[in-house]
This record gives C-alpha cells, structure tokens and sequence, in this order.
C-alpha cells in the first residue's frame, strides 16, 4: 500500500524477483474512465473507483492460502483511494455510501482473503512529488498541478491508515524517502532484507 509515486509496483516487483512469485499488478490503463477522471475528478471518481474494484475483486477472488502472492495494490488502497476522493468532494455522499456498500457486499460475497501482511510504503511529499514529474505520465501531471491537495490528501490517509490498522493487522512500513530500491542494488537487497526479518519476527510472534 502507499499514494501515488511512493514505488508500491518498484518494490512488488524486487520482492517478486527475490522470492520468485510474479505480482498480481492493477491495470489502469484499462480503466475506461481514468482518463476522463482525471480531466473532471468531480464528474468521474465514483465511477472510476466502483470500475477498480470489481477489477480487483476478480483478481482476487480466487486466491488460495496455498501460495504466496504479491498484490499491487491491496484492495484496501483502493478503498482509501475512494475515501481520500469523497473527503475531497470529487464522490458525493450519496456516491460514497454506495461505494462502500459495493466494496462490503463484493468483498464478502467473494470472500477475497485479507492479506496476512501489509507491506506499507509511504514518502514525503515533496518525494512523491519528484518522482511523479520524473516518470511523466501526462494525466498525473495534471494532477499534481491542478489538483495538489490530492497528493497531500492520499499521503496522510496512508500514514493514517498505518498507525490504524497496526492494532488488529500486520503491518511492515517502508519509507521509500530514504532508501532507493529502484536504482540500487544494495538498497535492493537491503529492503528485501528488512522485510523478510520483520516477516520472520510476526511469525515467531504468532507461533
């Protein structure tokens, strides 16, 4: 999990090379309504997310506990995705409440599993920032300049939602600000490192 720019899909993929298990990855660019999202968030975010969500659902759907999976991003950043947009304005209240009442009654009825750990990646945002007018991409860069406050917003929501969910799951947090697994190799191998220790510690923890 973690907002736009913070390297979920950089690290799904290091953690796949390193333990031999192809990512289980969101293709938004078949999303048929994130463009227009992006050109009017207010007039597209409900139906953009309710698109992501049953995407995500029938990926997940039929996962089993016999294998391990890498998902990018968990469905419960998809949810926050949702949120952060309704916090903003761009999902009415009405919009939200059925969202939430779609993401409950397809997430149930399928019976898609929690995941057993959180890889939570978070960054400042001037970081975020950085990397997203590196890689280019035309509609997040709309984004960034019209729209800054979502940015903030998703940011924070992560950060809420790692401190939150370290109650009742298990949650190991990167901070993609400090160390640079994209372009190092000894941050890669370092980063595989540290979650395989911590992955360790939970399950010495449970036993």
């Amino acid at each position: 999990m973690g907002p736009v720019g913070v390297g979920k899909t950089a690290l799904s993929q290091v953690l796949g090379e390193s333990w031999g298990v192809t990512p289980i990855t969101e293709d938004f660019g078949a999303n048929p309504h994130l463009l227009d999202f992006y050109k009017s968030p207010e007039d597209n975010s409900f139906k953009s997310q309710t698109w992501f969500l049953v995407r995500k659902i029938k990926q997940l759907e039929s996962l089993t506990a016999d294998y391990t999976e890498i998902i990018d991003p968990a469905l419960e950043m998809d949810y926050l995705y949702a949120k952060v947009q309704h916090d903003i304005g761009w999902m009415t209240d009405v919009e939200w409440q059925t969202y939430r009442m779609l993401y409950d009654i397809h997430t149930h009825a399928s019976q898609v599993r929690e995941p057993d750990i959180f890889v939570v990646i978070n960054a400042p945002v001037d970081i975020l920032t950085q990397r997203i007018r590196k890689r280019g991409r035309e509609f997040e860069l709309w984004m960034l300049d019209k729209k800054p406050e979502y940015l903030e917003r998703l940011q924070s929501a992560v950060s809420s939602w790692t401190w939150e969910a370290s109650d009742y799951t298990e949650v190991i947090p990167v901070n993609s600000g400090e160390i640079d697994y994209v372009t190092i190799d000894h941050h890669r191998k370092m980063v595989v490192s540290y979650i395989e220790d911590m992955m360790i510690k939970i399950r010495n923890n449970n036993e």
